[in-house]
């Protein structure tokens, strides 16, 4: 029988697209928030 392997990542980055605004957060392994921000909409901050 074969052993099958799951690897978690380490970090999940989410970001939520929004026509003034961008909300990014910043999820652990075990699914716990661990930052969270928000950036403008506008090339210098993409």
């Amino acid at each position: 029988m074969s052993k099958i392997t799951i690897e978690v990542p380490e970090i999940t980055i989410g970001i939520d697209l929004g026509n003034k605004k961008h909300d990014i957060c910043v999820l652990n392994s075990a699914g716990e928030k661990i930052d969270q921000t928000k950036i403008e909409n506008n090339i210098v901050c993409l």
